[in-house]
């Protein structure tokens, strides 16, 4: 029972450090009403946060989304994310993180992910 109250603890904490991370609008955004979100902003939440190793900021994000949709579209939908969308997605996020430590991890974690799918073939599933 502690280890899953520990594993509900690190996901909520993945939360709050991306909410850190995200501008003003990406963070409005982020919580607002599911319904408010495009299925683009889901996908593009969900390589914000499987980039940066924040498994809960994913997990919330697919939970988001089965409140409004059918979850496979979803899945649908993130198969056709090209690696170049995620760099574009990835980088043009780290440049707007203001808390100096935030940003050296993000950038820290997103250069070996990177470097990683440089040299293999990228698909999304191997983010998860």
């Amino acid at each position: 029972m502690a280890e899953h109250k520990n594993y509900l603890r690190n996901l909520e904490q993945d939360i709050l450090y991306f909410l850190n991370m995200c501008t003003k609008e990406d963070a409005e955004l982020f919580i607002s009403n599911p319904k408010e979100k495009k299925i683009e902003d889901y996908g593009r939440f969900i390589c914000l946060g499987l980039a940066f190793g924040l498994r809960g900021v994913m997990l919330n994000t697919f939970a988001q989304y089965e409140n409004v949709g059918n979850i496979k579209e979803l899945f649908a939908y993130l198969d056709t994310i090209t690696f170049e969308r995620v760099i574009i997605w990835v980088e043009k996020f780290s440049e707007k993180i203001e808390d100096p430590l935030f940003k050296e991890c993000a950038e820290s974690i997103w250069k070996e992910k990177k470097k990683y799918f440089a040299n293999h073939k990228f698909k999304i599933a191997k983010l998860f």
